[in-house]
């Protein structure tokens, strides 16, 4: 008898376990980084899709959890709660590391998920040296 409860204890505990944090929702799977500009000289910024985040709610049939339970917030009052920021923005060259963070205000929203996450720079256009009779058709 001890041991079957010993393993319904150990049952139950692992089903109660897998259970939390389903509700999550990991924030960096909708935030973008993109790179422009020229090999050396690139930046880097970012983008919330919100239009991906609304479609994989709904999928998913998930809510946001905030913290005041009879308000609606628009997406720029959601992007007030993420503090997103990346280590490196500018003078960036292909196969440079940039890491973005970003924060939840869990005080606000309760069950989005924040973290860092590492991208590759890459796609930056090669710069090309340009001979004196192009820059003077440029010019000209």
């Amino acid at each position: 008898m001890k041991k079957f409860c010993l393993f319904l204890g150990t049952v139950l505990s692992v089903f109660l376990l897998s259970g939390c944090g389903q509700g999550n929702i990991e924030m960096l799977d909708f935030v973008d980084v993109n790179f422009r500009g020229l090999d050396t000289r690139g930046t880097a910024s970012y983008s919330v899709d919100y239009e991906r985040l609304h479609n994989y709610l709904i999928e998913n049939d998930k809510e946001l959890e905030f913290e005041s339970q009879n308000v609606y917030y628009d997406d720029q009052q959601l992007e007030e709660m993420l503090g997103i920021s990346l280590d490196k923005s500018s003078d960036l060259s292909n196969g440079d590391s940039v890491t973005l963070t970003l924060d939840i205000d869990s005080s606000k929203v309760k069950n989005l998920v924040g973290g860092d996450k590492e991208f590759v720079v890459e796609g930056l256009d090669e710069a090309k040296k340009l001979t004196t009779e192009e820059l003077k058709s440029i010019w000209l």
